[in-house]
């Protein structure tokens, strides 16, 4: 049975955070989740966020209460959960890039269903996922 799972969702910070504040959340994001085996991406934009996260069961739901239990946002709303055949980002902690409002936008209201593959077994990545992978260049052609 396949213990890799992925969860996006999006969130608000609670007060306006300096560089300093995003910096310190970062180093302590990537420190937890690389101890839980949790790989994934922040994109973030004047207070909103959208994060990917992936990893065992068991320690994508300590990232994730973690998260639900931080002080620094609120709001959260997940878009994508569930089982996953291999990582997205498996070489990123926690990769972090400020991006544009519209970047924002468009993974909030993308689809994050994932597709049926007419072709085999495996889902095809959902659209949502794949603007995430294009964001960070790791759209491949065979995908």
């Amino acid at each position: 049975m396949n213990s890799l799972q992925h969860l996006c969702y999006t969130s608000n910070a609670t007060r306006p955070l300096t560089p300093v504040d995003l910096e310190r959340l970062l180093v302590s994001a990537r420190v937890f989740n690389g101890t839980q085996g949790v790989t994934g991406v922040l994109l973030h934009h004047d207070g909103s966020f959208l994060q990917y996260l992936e990893g065992p069961t068991d320690g994508l739901q300590r990232v994730y209460q973690r998260i639900q239990e931080s002080p620094l946002h609120t709001d959260l709303f997940e878009l994508l959960g569930g089982w996953l055949d291999e990582r997205v980002f498996p070489e990123w902690q926690m990769g972090s890039t400020r991006v544009a409002e519209s970047t924002v936008l468009s993974l909030r209201h993308a689809s994050w269903q994932m597709l049926s593959n007419p072709y085999g077994h495996h889902p095809i990545l959902s659209p949502g996922l794949l603007l995430l992978r294009a964001h960070f260049g790791f759209l491949q052609s065979s995908v």
